[in-house]
């Protein structure tokens, strides 16, 4: 087994699986990584990393948190995000290259 995303080509949900969006988070106040979001979009991520670092966890209220948006990324207080998240194109590069082989970026037609 090669790494995690073999599971996904055994999974019995690997469909489902592959159409969710998975969203790393990068915290700018610390330099580090911030959460991981599978199924929200960069702009739900980066206001879920927010207000959860706030120690708000009422989801229906993440709107009231400022979105600021440029042309590659989406950032709520410290924490931004690309807009276009890594894991769907990932995960369909895994399963559908044929080969095996796993570049970033790759994208099936």
């Amino acid at each position: 087994m090669d790494s995690w995303l073999d599971l996904v080509d055994n999974d019995s949900m690997n469909n489902e699986y592959k159409s969710m969006n998975m969203v790393r988070t990068f915290n700018l106040a610390t330099g580090e990584a911030g959460p991981v979001f599978v199924g929200l979009s960069p702009e739900d991520a980066v206001r879920a990393a927010n207000a959860q670092s706030q120690g708000d966890f009422n989801t229906w209220d993440y709107g009231k948190y400022e979105l600021v948006e440029n042309e590659l990324t989406v950032r709520s207080g410290d924490f931004t995000a690309r807009k276009e998240s890594l894991g769907r194109g990932v995960i369909q590069a895994k399963v559908g290259s044929g080969d095996g082989g796993l570049r970033l970026g790759d994208r099936e037609p």
